[in-house]
């Protein structure tokens, strides 16, 4: 009785007439300058191939930026702070906001008070906080030898109008201020005020209205 004859490999899967793997491995060594002709007809058992699928290309994430500031019911932008620089010498004695005639900032009784910090560089008759506090007109009871002074606060601070008396006429920045708006990271949202030369002690000058569009 005769054994069993061994397992043999399995061929490898063919390769279809007229299809670019049996052109090359079948007249892949042609002598120079000739040709393989071209198929006359298809074979009907060759397996249709795939069809190359490209893949969409990933879309780039969206980058959302949040407001510069929050927008109120009117759209108008909620401002959390004010910057407030002059163009020339000067001594502040009295700063505040007011909104339709409503002080909107706390009487500074010191750096930070009520929600709200103040940054004031440069001399000072009476603390930092002098030129923000209830001392008012006093005389020489404020702030000088600095170019900008502000507030930030924790809370909406919006205003209309921006009050300010300064020491004497020679101290009253005649070539004008200019004051910007901050949002509630302290960011500079824009120039609300730019004014121009002046004389009086008292200056009591309207605040632009900013729109925020959410972006």
């Amino acid at each position: 009785e005769k054994a069993a004859p061994a397992r043999q490999a399995c061929p490898a899967t063919m390769k279809w007439p007229c299809t670019e793997a049996f052109m090359q491995e079948e007249y892949g060594e042609l002598p120079a300058n000739t040709t393989v002709a071209a198929c006359q007809s298809a074979c009907s058992l060759a397996p249709t191939p795939a069809p190359s699928v490209t893949s969409a290309p990933t879309p780039a994430p969206i980058k959302t930026l949040p407001p510069k500031a929050a927008p109120s019911s009117n759209g108008s932008c909620i401002i959390y702070g004010y910057a407030i620089s002059y163009k020339s010498q000067h001594q502040i004695d009295d700063i505040y906001f007011t909104l339709e005639g409503a002080r909107t900032i706390p009487v500074m009784n010191s750096e930070s008070e009520g929600g709200c910090s103040i940054t004031q560089p440069g001399s000072c008759n009476g603390g930092i906080q002098a030129p923000w506090d209830k001392s008012g007109k006093l005389d020489n009871s404020g702030c000088w030898t600095f170019s900008t002074h502000s507030i930030l606060c924790d809370h909406g601070i919006t205003a209309d109008e921006i009050h300010i008396h300064f020491w004497r006429e020679n101290y009253a920045s005649t070539s004008g201020y200019t004051v910007r708006a901050l949002d509630m990271n302290g960011v500079d949202l824009g120039v609300v005020a730019d004014i121009d030369s002046r004389s009086e002690l008292d200056a009591s000058d309207g605040l632009d209205t900013l729109v925020c569009d959410g972006v």
